[in-house]
C-alpha cells in the first residue's frame, strides 16, 4: 500500500442512479485498496436520505449540501471541499472514474518533485465496460487487476 497520506482526493456528486452509488463505493474502494489517503466525498441534493454515507468505508469524511437547484455545479463544490483540505495535495476525482494506481502513483510522484502544478493521470484512453464486466468487477472486491486483465472486453474511447 502506497502512502498517500499527503493527499485528499474530493468527490463532489449528486447521486441520480444506483449505478452512481455502486460507481464512487468502487471508485473509493480501488483508492483504499492501493493507497493510504484522505478521501473527501461531497453530496449535493434536495435532501439527504444517507444511503450513500452509510455504505462508505468509515475513513472517507462524508459532507452533505442541500441544494435544491436542477444543475449540479461541480465547481462550486470542489471549490467548497477544496477549503477544508488539510493536505498539501488535493485530487479533484470523478464518482465514475477507476484508474490503475501506478498512473495515480506516477502522477502524485511529479507533484511531489515539483516537476509539475497540476497533472491529469490519463494515458488517452477511457474504457466503458460493459454491464457484466463492471456486475463482475464488483463480485470481485473491486480487483483492478480484474478490470486489466478484461480490458479487451470494453468499449475503447479517447
Amino acid at each position: 500500500m502506497l502512502n498517500l497520506s499527503d493527499v485528499t482526493f474530493m468527490i463532489p456528486l449528486r447521486l441520480d442512479s444506483i449505478i452512481r452509488v455502486e460507481n464512487v463505493v468502487a471508485g473509493i474502494q480501488v483508492l483504499l485498496n492501493h493507497f493510504k489517503t484522505n478521501i473527501i466525498v461531497l453530496e449535493a441534493a434536495s435532501h439527504c436520505n444517507h444511503i450513500l454515507e452509510k455504505l462508505l468505508p468509515e475513513e472517507v469524511q462524508y459532507e452533505f449540501c442541500i441544494d435544491n437547484d436542477p444543475i449540479f455545479h461541480r465547481t462550486k463544490y470542489i471549490n467548497q471541499i477544496a477549503k477544508c483540505c488539510q493536505t498539501p495535495i488535493i485530487a479533484i476525482w470523478d464518482a465514475d472514474v477507476i484508474l490503475p494506481p501506478r498512473q495515480i502513483a506516477s502522477s502524485i510522484r511529479m507533484l511531489r518533485k515539483q516537476n509539475a502544478d497540476v497533472v491529469f493521470p490519463y494515458d488517452g484512453h477511457f474504457y466503458d465496460t460493459t454491464k457484466i464486466i463492471r456486475e463482475l468487477f464488483i463480485e470481485n472486491n473491486y480487483n483492478i487487476d480484474f478490470l486489466l486483465m478484461n480490458i479487451d472486453k470494453t468499449l475503447l474511447s479517447r
